[in-house]
């Protein structure tokens, strides 16, 4: 009689296969957090990269823009005894994060019938006509829907969000202190001398919506103008905001600053 040997897999080799398809599958897993962890990193970065370009696009725009009058309008702004364009104000420290506020004011343009030729709107994008002047002011605040601190313009008694996650706005006016463009000064609202402003120095911190990045081992601090302005990135008295200290919440934050001259105050 033929013997048969019975055929299959031992106890021992059932458990390495297990083993090995573990590790397989903790690999896969691993790479799939990994991959989905960087596509969610990689999205907030743009959108916060987004924000902060539209959010500098927009105020320099209106910065250049703030004075302006059409030489056949037949308004002019308000004057003080000096003389001078009172066509800029601020506040400090009055927002979300103790944000500044940044009030401008401009007139419009017209086509040959006096109606808006559009060429010239307010932040609310409205057209403005040409005997027409505009008092627009930016702040942040939380938007009640998001939750988050929001740069919103205001024309009026109409204000609008233009960009989510402004977590800090900070302003810094140069002051030509002698008139003659010799002797300047970085001032803060409340301090610098509005009608002698004529450049504006903006710092702004943008943030992400979402939370689950990677909290790095100590919360970020934004000194908004540096060490020179504030020493051991402590703010100043009169400029509480300047050093910004959010909470470490797993958030990706960006600071952008520029400078924008006002035209219209140097011609």
């Amino acid at each position: 009689m033929t013997r048969r040997l019975a055929g299959g897999f031992g106890l021992i080799e059932v458990m390495i296969s297990i083993a090995i398809s573990l590790i397989v599958i903790l690999a896969v897993t691993g790479l799939y957090l990994t991959q989905k962890s960087a596509y969610t990193t990689q999205g907030a970065l743009s959108v916060v990269q987004e924000n902060a370009r539209y959010l500098m696009r927009t105020m320099t725009h209106d910065l250049r823009l703030s004075g302006y009058r059409d030489v056949n309008a037949s308004t002019t702004f308000t004057t003080n005894p000096a003389g001078s364009k009172l066509f800029i104000d601020a506040l400090n420290d009055t927002g979300t994060n103790t944000s500044d506020a940044l009030t401008l004011r401009f007139y419009g343009a017209s086509d040959t019938s006096g109606a808006a030729d559009r060429s010239i709107v307010d932040c609310l994008g409205n057209p403005i006509g040409r005997d027409t002047m505009v008092t627009q002011t930016y702040t942040v605040q939380t938007d009640p829907a998001s939750l988050e601190p929001t740069l919103y313009c205001t024309v009026g008694a109409n204000s609008a969000p233009l960009v989510t996650g402004v977590d800090s706005l900070q302003l810094l006016y140069v002051v030509d202190l002698d008139g003659g463009g010799t002797q300047f000064s970085y001032q803060p609202a409340g301090v610098a001398d509005m009608s002698k402003v004529v450049s504006v120095l903006v710092s702004a911190v943008v943030r992400s919506s979402t939370v689950d990045n990677v909290k790095p081992a100590t919360a970020p601090v934004f000194n908004h103008f540096g060490t020179q302005y504030a020493p051991g990135n402590t703010a100043p008295g009169n400029d509480a905001g300047s050093v910004f200290k959010p909470l470490n919440d797993g958030r990706l934050r960006k600071r952008v600053m520029f400078s924008v001259a006002l035209r219209n105050r140097l011609d």
